[in-house]
């Protein structure tokens, strides 16, 4: 019994002993599982601090946009606010010309003429010494400003109502005509004849476009763009109101060059000119035509013949 007691507290710190060798094998639910988690924080850890630097790096970036920003904005300001000090002296500075007609008419009596008369008899006056004696230079108005105006080489634009005698249109009238005449093509190619006329009607300038488009069809009839120049000059005369001449134009087209492309279109200006000169008959003949005639012609050109029949009650 004694042996046995002595034995088993022995025993008991050989199995302690024995059992510490086991546990560092294997530690499960021993206390070195937190040391394990030690290096998963400080990776956790790093990251975070890579994020605020980034987010540091971001923030910076932002301020800087802000600024550049500030920048441009003040100096929209200053453009803008430059701005309207030119505009106020570019008002100003008409003004300024404007204001100088009576410097200009205290020019028009010229001094030098003066000097170079004859000496004066004793009953000549000197107007400078006597202003308001009779015979003496006046201020004749602002008639010089219309003078001064620009001038419109189309004569369609020239004129104007508020010059009341006739006869002196009809005198000023040749000169821009002359004018216009003088104006030829580059070559004496016809393309360019042509382009040169059809530019006149692309402006509306209609009374050049008729003189260039006559012109090129006495040079070159047999040129291959002689049926669209017949066209267009029917196209002029009917835009200025020419109608009797404009439908002689357009008959013409259908007669001598039946397979245009501007015959169905000279048909329905030959409708129209016949409408404008009283000719019902004839008018709603040559609408009706189009459509006839022309099967294959756009619907565009057939809706406009239809609606030019419905108004004159064909």
């Amino acid at each position: 019994m004694m042996m046995a007691r002595t034995l088993l507290p022995l025993a008991l710190v050989a199995a302690i002993f024995a059992a510490q060798p086991a546990q560092a094998q294997f530690p499960f639910g021993s206390r070195q599982q937190p040391q394990q988690e030690v290096p998963g924080e400080s990776d956790l850890s790093i990251r975070v601090g890579r994020l605020e630097a980034q987010l540091r790096e971001l923030t910076g970036q932002i301020e800087q946009l802000q600024y550049q920003n500030q920048q441009l904005q003040q100096q929209l300001q200053t453009l803008q606010g430059g701005a309207a000090p030119a505009q106020q002296k570019s008002v100003q500075r008409p003004q300024q010309q404007s204001a100088p007609p009576p410097l200009q008419q205290q020019q028009m009596p010229p001094p030098v003429q003066q000097q170079q008369l004859p000496p004066q008899s004793g009953d000549a006056f000197d107007p400078n010494q006597n202003p308001n004696a009779p015979g003496s230079p006046r201020n004749l108005g602002q008639l010089p400003q219309k003078q001064q105006g620009p001038l419109v080489l189309s004569p369609n634009q020239n004129q104007n109502t508020d010059l009341p005698p006739p006869q002196q249109q009809q005198q000023q009238a040749p000169a821009p005509v002359q004018q216009q005449q003088a104006v030829l093509p580059p070559s004496n190619s016809p393309k360019d004849a042509y382009d040169l006329a059809y530019g006149y009607v692309l402006r509306r300038d209609y009374a050049l476009a008729e003189q260039s488009f006559r012109a090129f069809l006495d040079q070159h009839a047999g040129d291959r763009n002689a049926p669209v120049a017949t066209y267009w000059l029917g196209e002029s005369l009917f835009q200025q109101k020419k109608y009797s001449d404009a439908a002689n134009v357009f008959l013409e087209i259908y007669k001598q060059y039946p397979q245009s492309q501007r015959a169905p279109d000279s048909l329905l200006r030959l409708g129209q000119s016949l409408a404008q000169l009283g000719n019902k008959e004839g008018a709603c003949g040559s609408l009706g035509a189009v459509v006839s005639k022309y099967p294959k012609a756009s619907a565009n050109l057939k809706k406009s013949a239809a609606d030019e029949q419905k108004r004159l009650g064909c």
